[in-house]
């Protein structure tokens, strides 16, 4: 089959999160708010691989730019630098500050698929978290501090379908066969084969004809380990007697001669002889509130008025991909989906799932294979077309929606948080939450995240980083006056013309004086959590202050965020 170039050139992605993904990528559109350099990085891991568009947000001004002698704005150069990397990609920026769009137009912000802030005021970031809380738009803090980092996800809800398992049972229903299935076993008895076609018999048939001996033993189906065991004896014995036949019915028979498909067989019987159940986390979305949410709806949400959207001068290629059929599945979808299959479970499907309609590999010649596959397919196709059927009035689900929604039931979750604004109010957190033991390498993370909450408070009062001289924002005006250049020609921030000498002695002071202030808004945080200040020791925090903030200065000097 011939490979677009598209395919060839996401070969590797497409392998790992397949063509749904891969859609889903492309026509997702993102939002990044404050473009430095955490958020440029991130930018670029989505643009490499083809997202489908992303808009920047911010109000600095980039200087001590190499070669260049008049100041531009961050968010577009950027913003060109990245539209360089792939040329699919659809990208432009905005200049303005983000605390006056959420006043003036908030509606920009529901454009969007996902928005990614790499901001660390908190004010800030509650306000959007609560904007984005009614919609199924995530949203994506993230910071850096020296070689800390912070990420967090603010998503009131996440519905999973492809979850992608790493490992998982084949959906073969050996405890309740299908009518097709049992009557193809019945008309190819193993004793009447010849050599060639008992060779390349299936290992699905060959289990379930010793799972059938076996229950005629036992009268039920294996209950645990050693009943299987039994059953891979029962296979073992049996290929001995098979060839044992075939020898006396076959005189030329070849002495190398081996049955591998019986020996797959007794390997396939612990994943193929299950009881067929619904996974515990299907059971919860089918007993969850939001099943029976009689107010499934759209979510209508008007898009933005801005027009000062920057779009690049070069032209780029349109997102598009040839005969698509893919759609993605919101979450309300999502929940139409999983209603009316709870309703097929109660029916229909007579308690089970719908049947997944794949079959594993397995040794065998391509007709039975084929028929097979043939058999469960049809039957998880009649399932597609049950729950269709049950999905009438929502003319966005399609039938290929349904399709990909009953080959992933198993795998079905959705994940929950927290707001923000649930986690930075001022309520005692849970001890088993908070199990601090400072002495333990493995809560520093914990530890790490208390002391981030306690730099945040202090940036928020002072508009600065502990042990930084540099304003956290900063909205830069440059002129053409030759005394706002350095030595270098280069231009730079009026308020920043000082020595090195100076700059280094002011920064040495302020790491020095800032460490008695840090602590005490880290007191505020643990007081807020109901947490003792004695858990976080004097020395463990001076040893992490050490650690981060000092680089925090030459951080903020010599980044270019590009």
């Amino acid at each position: 089959m011939h490979r677009s170039e598209k395919d060839k050139r996401y070969d590797r992605q497409l392998r790992l999160w397949g063509d749904h993904g891969q859609f889903a990528l492309e026509y997702a559109k993102v939002c990044l708010l404050r473009a430095e350099g955490l958020g440029a990085e991130i930018l670029k891991n989505l643009v490499l691989p083809g997202v489908g568009s992303f808009t920047i947000i911010d109000d600095s001004y980039l200087h001590n730019i190499p070669l260049q002698k008049t100041s531009q704005a961050r968010a577009q150069v950027v913003t060109e630098s990245l539209l360089e990397l792939n040329d699919e990609v659809n990208g432009n920026y905005l200049i303005e500050d983000v605390r006056d769009l959420l006043e003036k137009d908030p509606q920009i912000f529901f454009s969007f698929d996902i928005v990614i802030v790499t901001d660390a005021r908190e004010k800030l970031l509650i306000r959007l978290s609560q904007l984005l809380s009614g919609t199924s738009i995530t949203l994506v803090v993230c910071f850096s501090i020296g070689v800390i980092g912070y990420l967090r996800i603010c998503s009131p809800e996440h519905v999973i379908v492809e979850s992608h398992p790493d490992s998982y049972c084949p959906d073969l229903r050996l405890d309740r066969p299908f009518p097709d299935f049992v009557k193809m076993v019945d008309e190819q008895p193993l004793e009447e084969m010849t050599s060639e076609k008992l060779c390349h018999t299936p290992w699905l048939i060959i289990v379930y004809v010793f799972l059938q001996k076996f229950i005629s033993l036992h009268g039920h189906f294996p209950r645990n380990h050693k009943e299987k065991a039994e059953i891979k004896d029962m296979i073992s014995k049996g290929a001995v007697d098979l060839w044992s036949q075939l020898c006396k019915r076959e005189n030329n028979l070849d002495s190398s001669f081996v049955l591998e498909n019986f020996q797959e067989a007794c390997q396939a019987v612990n994943t193929a002889v299950l009881p067929t159940t619904i996974p515990e986390n299907v059971k919860k979305l089918l007993e969850d509130d939001r099943c029976n949410d009689p107010c499934l709806t759209n979510i209508g949400i008007s898009g933005s008025s801005n027009t000062n959207l920057k779009f690049p001068t070069r032209n780029h290629q349109q997102l598009h991909r040839k005969n698509s059929v893919y759609t993605t599945i919101s979450p309300v979808k999502f929940w139409r989906l999983v209603r009316a299959l709870r309703d097929f479970i109660e029916h229909e499907g007579e308690g089970q799932l719908p049947v997944r309609g794949s079959l594993p590999d397995m040794i065998s010649d391509s007709k039975r294979y084929l028929q097979l596959l043939s058999i469960y397919r049809e039957r998880s196709e009649w399932a597609v077309e049950r729950l269709a059927s049950r999905l009438l009035q929502f003319p966005d689900i399609s039938v290929d929606d349904v399709r990909l929604f009953v080959k992933n039931a198993s795998f079905l979750n959705v994940v929950r948080c927290r707001s923000l604004e649930e986690e930075m109010k001022l309520s005692p957190a849970r001890s088993d939450d908070l199990n601090l033991l400072p002495t333990h390498k493995e809560n520093d993370s914990m530890l790490w995240y208390l002391v981030l909450r306690g730099a945040s408070s202090f940036l928020m009062e002072t508009g600065r980083w502990p042990g930084s001289s540099q304003p956290y924002t900063t909205r830069f005006k440059f002129s053409s006056n030759n005394q706002n250049q350095n030595s270098t020609g280069i231009l730079v921030p009026r308020e920043e013309q000082f020595s090195a000498t100076n700059s280094e002695q002011l920064d040495m002071n302020i790491i020095e004086s800032d460490l008695p202030t840090l602590r005490i808004h880290l007191n505020r945080v643990l007081q807020s959590f109901g947490i003792a200040t004695n858990r976080v020791s004097t020395d463990y925090l001076e040893v992490m202050y050490l650690i981060i903030f000092p680089t925090v200065c030459n951080t903020d000097k010599n980044e270019l965020a590009v």
